[in-house]
């Protein structure tokens, strides 16, 4: 049950980092498509600048994932550990009742 929470968690996390890390491509890809002809191919530089300003955002983009991540995992923790806990006391009591005293 445990690792299935931390799973959880972990899904999330990555489902918020793939649709920022897909805003910025297609902010990128839809600002340049708009100042030349698309079937124009990028010449180097051009191809290296935007290479490195994606780079450069997609650092920034998973050091803050990380960081939100991190503490909304520190945030939930305690909570999910202790719903696990009262679950599995209830679980504890529910087969103890039928036994004689």
């Amino acid at each position: 049950m445990r690792k299935l929470v931390l799973h959880a968690t972990k899904v999330k996390c990555l489902a918020v980092w793939a649709k920022v890390a897909g805003g910025i491509l297609a902010g990128v890809t839809y600002s340049l498509s708009g100042c030349t002809d698309v079937h124009t191919p990028l010449d180097p530089k051009v191809r290296h600048r935007i290479d490195s300003t994606y780079l450069v955002r997609l650092q920034k983009v998973r050091e803050e994932l990380d960081s939100l991540c991190a503490q909304e995992r520190l945030r939930r923790l305690p909570e999910l550990m202790d719903s696990i806990r009262r679950r599995r006391l209830r679980e504890i009591e529910q087969k103890l009742r039928p036994l004689p005293q």
